[in-house]
């Protein structure tokens, strides 16, 4: 039928891999897989650094707000009697609100980055899981990979070690089955033969011992052949 056709068409156009076929599938496999991991370990180190970076530069600029706040304090705050401060230079508040706003907004900046941090840290133990579970699935794709070698190497050295049948003892044994078709064909056609002759001689016996009216006609017992069982 044409389902059948398509069908047999479609097994003859999808054959098996052969073992050849396999093992270089398995080694292109292996190599991305090591090429896909080398790639997740730079994403990670580069944001590893980015991350080490953005804390560096706010550790600075909020060493350098204290820094400032200090020698504020220090050039227009003074001390007085009841342990409070007091302007030395009213019309500098206004300096000290903005170093005020500054240190604000760099503790903002220090919980974005803290926030961040923590972000960037989940990245990286992501990052990290999956490399152990690529290196996991890498030494499954290599242990595959020795068995297909070392079935390929067995099955090499099978085909090195067979040898085909020797020729002249191929054709002797051809010759013999030949010829002894031959006997069989002639042992059949001389049966065959022996037959027709009993027959006959059997029908000329019984006409000459019979009588017309049909009286007693002598039986002929044939000597018995004893069957040969192969």
């Amino acid at each position: 039928s044409t389902q059948g056709k398509s069908r047999s068409n479609i097994s003859d156009h999808f054959q098996p891999l052969t073992l050849e076929q396999k093992l270089y599938v398995a080694q292109r496999e292996v190599r991305e897989t090591q090429q896909d991991r080398e790639k997740l370990k730079v994403k990670s180190e580069k944001t590893k650094d980015n991350y080490k970076a953005s804390m560096k530069e706010a550790e600075l600029r909020l060493a350098d707000i204290r820094k400032a706040k200090n020698d504020f304090e220090r050039r227009l705050v003074k001390p007085t009697k009841d342990n409070t401060l007091e302007m030395k230079e009213p019309e500098k508040v206004l300096q000290y609100i903005e170093d005020k706003l500054k240190v604000t907004k760099l503790v903002f900046l220090t919980k974005h980055v803290t926030l961040m941090s923590a972000e960037l840290s989940n990245d990286i133990v992501k990052v990290r899981q999956m490399l152990a579970k690529i290196e996991e699935e890498l030494q499954h794709a290599e242990k595959e990979h020795s068995a297909a070698e070392a079935l390929t190497h067995k099955l090499r050295r099978q085909l090195g070690d067979y040898q085909a049948p020797d020729i002249t003892e191929y054709m002797h044994v051809k010759d013999k089955y030949k010829k002894l078709k031959q006997s069989i064909h002639t042992w059949e056609r001389k049966v065959g033969i022996a037959e027709m002759a009993f027959k006959t001689h059997t029908k000329v016996w019984n006409k000459q011992v019979g009588t017309s009216s049909g009286e007693h006609q002598i039986p002929i017992k044939l000597p018995q052949i004893a069957e040969h069982n192969q």
